[in-house]
């Protein structure tokens, strides 16, 4: 499995990007259906009749059981609102906003899961070359214990040495089964992540070429993390939505004017008569012009909502300066460890050169009997421990490679 087919697993079997997905669908829905109720007419239709009983509309005469169709009342009503003091315009926006704030959630999921995915990835390529080399530090382990038995046998090593070799070969066992336990739980992790069973065996595919090792130019990839981060965004979607919200209790301090354009027809019941002359037109409209307070005014109430879409309004400014205060420290703190990832591995590769050289040096000496086993053992610990290190170095540079594009609001799905 490569990095971006587990990537891609992840993604689709996130609950939550799945929920964060549901999220910004639904608003995108509630932002549709309110715009459309703010420029579409609405139409309603009644039919009426009492096919049993007194009947109000013929003078309550009693009638048994009868549907017909002079029997029935129908109204028909078209309304267009053409203006309502720029109401229908705020709950427009209002839901828009809403709809970019599920946006931005919904981009951040996903930028969550991404960087779990590679970290997972990462960690288990890291786990399974640390169980390869603990289990090569155990075959020279053993190998050693071999040899220097022979000397032993042969009066060249006395029996310390010996056993300091038992000794050293039954830790190389411990850390083999240190070693284990680690990859088991970074398989464990990595299967969870995709909803496998846990201890499913897992075939990695990494590209460990580490590319080019220019560090990025803070400063430029902090001005476009402040303006493309998805959290920012989400909290400037905020604040302007309780702006307009604050603009809306506003509005309910104030009377209402509106207009609207209205189309009816209306068709009387005969009850088998002709019908009844009348002077009103049928169908007729009007355009009419209305001038109210909003309704439930009381002051006290739209005042108090007034006050509490202000207070609103600060606490969302306040979370918009934290969000772009916590983008600056992740930048700079991402800078600073791909930094420290890219240097130590430089270093790690030659510790681990040097460690290896020495140890062949040790090794020979060793044969030859001119060399202790403390030494060897030092020698073979030193080499281990550079091997480790340059291990999780290389690993640690892509990790934080991909920390830092998601400081700085580089799409890593």
């Amino acid at each position: 499995m490569t990095l971006e087919s587990f990537k891609k697993l992840a993604l689709e079997t996130s609950p939550e990007v799945r929920e964060a997905r549901e999220l910004y669908e639904a608003s995108d829905k509630a932002y549709k259906g309110q715009l459309a109720a703010s420029v579409l007419p609405t139409l309603a239709f009644t039919g009426q009749t009492y096919p049993y009983g007194h009947n109000p509309a013929d003078g309550y005469r009693f009638q048994t059981w009868r549907l017909n169709r002079n029997d029935m009342n129908f109204n028909t009503t078209a309304n267009l609102n053409l203006f309502n003091s720029f109401q229908d315009v705020q709950k427009t926006r209002y839901s828009s906003l809403s709809r970019g704030s599920a946006q931005s959630g919904f981009e951040a999921a996903r930028q969550d899961r991404a960087f779990s995915a590679i970290q997972t990835f990462f960690d288990l390529d890291s786990k399974s070359q640390l169980l390869e080399v603990a289990r090569q530090n155990l075959d020279a382990q053993q190998e050693q214990y071999q040899q220097t038995l022979d000397l032993h046998h042969n009066g060249m090593k006395s029996l310390s040495d010996l056993l300091k070799s038992e000794t050293d070969w039954r830790s190389s066992e411990l850390r083999l089964v240190s070693a284990q336990a680690e990859q088991k739980a970074a398989l464990v992790r990595f299967n969870l992540l995709i909803d496998r069973p846990g201890s499913q065996p897992a075939l990695l595919q990494a590209d460990l070429a580490t590319g080019t090792t220019d560090l990025p130019r803070v400063e430029a990839d902090l001005a476009l993390a402040l303006t493309r981060r998805p959290e920012v965004s989400r909290v400037r979607k905020e604040f302007e939505r309780s702006a307009v919200a604050l603009e809306q209790a506003a509005q309910g301090l104030l009377p209402t004017f509106s207009a609207n354009a209205v189309w009816n027809r209306s068709d009387a019941a005969t009850f088998g008569r002709p019908a009844a002359a009348s002077t009103v037109p049928n169908p007729n409209y009007q355009v009419g012009l209305t001038l109210a307070l909003p309704f439930n005014f009381n002051v006290v109430t739209q005042a108090f909502s007034y006050a509490g879409a202000r207070a609103d309004k600060r606490r969302a400014r306040s979370a918009v300066d934290a969000a772009l205060r916590l983008v600056r420290q992740d930048v700079h703190g991402a800078f600073i460890n791909l930094e420290r990832a890219t240097l130590s591995y430089g270093i790690s590769l030659k510790k681990e050169d040097i460690a290896r050289r020495n140890l062949d040096l040790i090794n020979g000496q060793y044969r030859q009997g001119s060399a202790d086993v403390i030494h060897l053992a030092q020698a073979q610990t030193d080499f281990l421990n550079a091997q480790v290190e340059r291990t999780l170095a290389l690993h640690d540079i892509f990790i934080n490679r991909a920390l830092y594009k998601r400081a700085v609001g580089e799409p890593l799905w």
